[in-house]
């Protein structure tokens, strides 16, 4: 069975806004769920669409997180949960407990799933420089989950054994989006000279580099610690990647939510950035690999996720100045 692609199941993710209160409702009567409010939807870059939410509420008089799931995956996320669990040899990292599952079915399009409510604080503060006892403390627990969480892989080697395959990714999410890419105000020609750079790089340093088991979404809301224990998110994520693409994925969205801070100059653009490199090399070592994780999630900003920059703020070029500057010197340094 073929590891998920969430990107891939975007053009086909089913349009639930208009039975959100509907769906609400059926678990209301199914479980005895009671909603309260929408902590989270999902969106796909220029989709407009609901292909999934979360709601927390109570069920038994306990809150509780009903996650409604539109995109059929080809590994449900349940699976994945009881795999993890099967697996894990990791004291700190846990998930969510899974209380009640609902599978899709010709009249509800969807599955269902509720969890336990975790309180918890983020490692990492999204959107917020990040100090570097917390960037060392991330990375700590992140050497954990590797050796730990990471080890015995349960999800199936995908055909495309070699890391090149991001490049393929690549090219079939712009292909996707290059109408939309094209018109946002931030997006820049020269960016696409610098995707065939990358992809000359990669060709280079990765053509025979395997592939590596992983979690491929520990973005700042993922990961909660609440006691001795790290507690991970959006599971439906784990399968294979290039090496370190796990490592440098709280990097990317960090900085990119720093768009929202009404401060933000360059100077602490580049300070971010330049603070979150130099931890990651003490932490991981310094090697071609960590580069080209670096690279393509500076590319990934530059020619898709620019979508989610706010055009009329100041911010957004100031991060995507600085990711090209990156970029540049990584491949400089390749």
């Amino acid at each position: 069975m073929a590891q998920n692609q969430i990107l891939d199941q975007a053009d086909s993710a089913p349009d639930l806004s208009s039975q959100e209160k509907t769906i609400l409702a059926r678990f209301s009567r199914l479980w005895g769920f009671q909603p309260q409010k929408l902590i989270w939807k999902s969106t796909y870059h220029d989709q407009k669409k609901l292909p999934a939410f979360s709601y927390l509420g109570l069920y038994q008089g306990q809150k509780t997180v009903l996650k409604i799931q539109g995109p059929a995956m080809n590994i449900d996320e349940d699976i994945l949960i009881n795999r993890f669990n099967q697996y894990n040899q990791s004291q700190i990292f846990r998930l969510p407990p899974l209380l009640k599952t609902q599978k899709r079915s010709p009249q509800y399009p969807y599955d269902a799933y509720l969890s336990r409510y975790i309180i918890g604080t983020p490692l990492i503060h999204s959107g917020h420089p990040n100090s570097p006892s917390t960037l060392n403390k991330f990375f700590d627990l992140y050497q954990d989950y590797r050796k730990n969480c990471c080890s015995s892989p349960f999800v199936p080697l995908p055909p495309e054994t070699s890391a090149q395959y991001i490049l393929k990714k690549h090219s079939q999410l712009y292909k996707r989006l290059e109408t939309t890419i094209k018109k946002h105000p931030l997006h820049q020609k020269s960016d696409l000279a610098l995707s065939h750079a990358l992809e000359a790089q990669v060709k280079k340093h990765l053509s025979t580099t395997p592939l590596v088991f992983c979690h491929a979404h520990l973005a700042a809301s993922d990961l909660l610690q609440k006691g001795p224990h790290v507690y991970l998110f959006s599971n439906i994520y784990w399968g294979w990647r290039h090496p370190y693409a796990d490592a440098v994925f709280a990097f990317h969205w960090s900085l990119l939510n720093m768009q929202w801070l009404d401060d933000l100059t360059p100077s602490k653009v580049q300070k971010e950035i330049d603070r979150w490199h130099q931890i990651t090399i003490q932490k991981l070592g310094n090697s071609p690999h960590l580069s080209l994780a670096f690279l393509e999630r500076s590319i990934a900003a530059l020619l898709f996720d620019l979508l989610f920059l706010n055009p009329l703020r100041p911010q957004g070029k100031m991060i995507l100045h600085a990711l090209r500057l990156q970029a540049s010197d990584l491949m400089k340094n390749l």
